[in-house]
């Protein structure tokens, strides 16, 4: 039953502008009038029909694609690896590639006629790559630098990144890429930048939604390998995802351009738990809500200190989440790194700590409020109390000081962080309602 819940694709959502997954949207994908359905699996004949009844192989199956179709992969094992390859950027081991050397049928993908390769209602579909942890070899399991293409329902599982998006594209950015009900395991891409899945500068409005990440462990490889990773940020929609055994959840790595302005990226209704680090981001205007970061999770920062002066980490919003800590600017460097400005962050509860420009006096010209602070919050190397820094900085008027009470002081699952009636911060959020995420909406549904 797990399963048929888990890989069963979300319906309904025609443009993903609400940002939203609502729990009710579960149902068997079937093909419409519109779209045509081939079929895969696992050692089948190049020379059979892609039928339901008369599967083909994969590669057979993908020449045959064009806008508007959809790839069932029925239920088994995908393993086999061909050498895919990107010229003076290298070459890699594939199990699939929508790469520059492929070119789908007419009509081309766009927003009205999508490419979705899908797990079949009710089968369980494996992409292996093999990875080997003594020769750091293995396949970098879907690669994609073609536009409007849709991977829902998989078992990723030792590749060395189970989703790669927009690597060096060179004559059009990759627009609108949907990660959906997948579960990954494993993300050998460890000691270099990458995740499970990659999302690189080249990519446009990618949505990364419902799905499971499970690394090979917190304490495995750098801190650049994650759950999620991205570059240069041109709207990643990051929502409802679990995030386990990583060592980091979600990274955000390079600058986000002021050229780039707002892209409307969203990281929400994510539990992220049994990691080292929560989240290391250089996002800019990103909407950071309703998410959970727990004990096991370490540090959620802004602006992690990568090198580059300037680097990210402003104008972003930051509101109903739980974090076990908060760190508005993690560099002990400030010549190198010039910290995270102008956020503003409401509704929070912060567990442990939260660092305000830890190592420097630069003013970080934040809008504070609402929040729950368990500890006291820290600024240049020195502690304040609720009340002191209330007095010190002028702003969390309303802000709260103390240890809420959850369903579950344990605080071992999801539900567990529900503040009960009586608890500080109960209905005494900024808009009447608790502060803290909404417990019902987060996690995978």
């Amino acid at each position: 039953m797990f399963l048929l819940l888990f890989f069963m694709p979300i319906t309904g959502i025609a443009t993903f502008q609400d940002n939203m997954i609502f729990k009710s949207g579960f149902e068997p994908f079937v093909c419409q009038a519109q779209d045509e359905c081939f079929y895969t699996a696992p050692n089948a004949a190049t020379t059979a029909a892609c039928t339901f009844d008369d599967p083909c192989d994969l590669q057979t199956a993908k020449g045959l694609l064009s806008g508007g179709d959809v790839l069932y992969f029925l239920e088994g094992t995908y393993n086999d690896t061909y050498l895919f390859t990107e010229g003076a950027y290298g070459d890699y081991e594939m199990i699939l590639a929508f790469g520059r050397t492929f070119t789908f049928q007419s009509p081309q993908p766009d927003a009205n006629n999508r490419v979705k390769l899908t797990a079949y209602p009710g089968h369980q579909v494996i992409i292996d790559g093999q990875y080997d942890i003594n020769n750091d070899t293995g396949a970098q399991c879907f690669y994609t630098d073609q536009s409007f293409v849709t991977f829902s329902g998989f078992v990723f599982q030792d590749c060395k990144t189970g989703i790669n998006i927009g690597e060096n594209r060179i004559t059009a950015d990759v627009i609108g890429t949907v990660v959906e009900n997948n579960q990954f395991t494993g993300n050998h891409f460890v000691n270099d930048n990458g995740g499970n899945v990659t999302i690189f500068s080249d990519a446009i409005d990618t949505y990364v939604q419902n799905n499971w990440f499970d690394g090979p462990g917190a304490n495995v490889g750098s801190m650049n390998s994650a759950g999620v990773y991205y570059t240069h940020d041109r709207h990643v929609e990051i929502l409802h995802n679990e995030i386990s055994n990583h060592r980091t959840g979600i990274h955000y790595k390079h600058d986000h351009s002021p050229t780039i302005g707002n892209t409307g990226t969203v990281i929400a209704y994510n539990y992220i738990r049994d990691v080292s680090i929560a989240a290391r981001l250089n996002s800019r205007y990103a909407h950071i809500h309703n998410n959970i970061t727990t004990a096991t999770a370490g540090s959620f920062s802004l602006n992690h200190c990568s090198g580059a002066s300037g680097e990210g980490g402003d104008y972003n919003t930051l509101t109903n989440n739980y974090f076990h800590a908060l760190d508005l600017n993690g560099c002990s460097d400030t010549n190198v790194d010039q910290g995270a400005f102008q956020n503003t962050i409401t509704d929070n509860i912060i567990g442990t700590r939260f660092y305000v420009h830890a190592w420097g006096a630069t003013p970080h010209e934040s809008t504070l409020d609402y929040n729950i602070y368990v500890t006291d919050i820290f600024e240049n190397n020195v502690s304040y109390t609720i009340n002191q820094w209330q007095s010190y900085y002028g702003q969390d008027a309303n802000s709260l000081s103390g240890t809420p009470i959850f369903s579950d002081p344990n605080l071992i699952g999801i539900e567990d962080y529900r503040l009960l009636p009586g608890s500080l911060g109960y209905q005494a959020g900024g808009q009447g309602d608790d502060i803290g995420p909404d417990v019902d909406l987060v996690g995978r549904f």
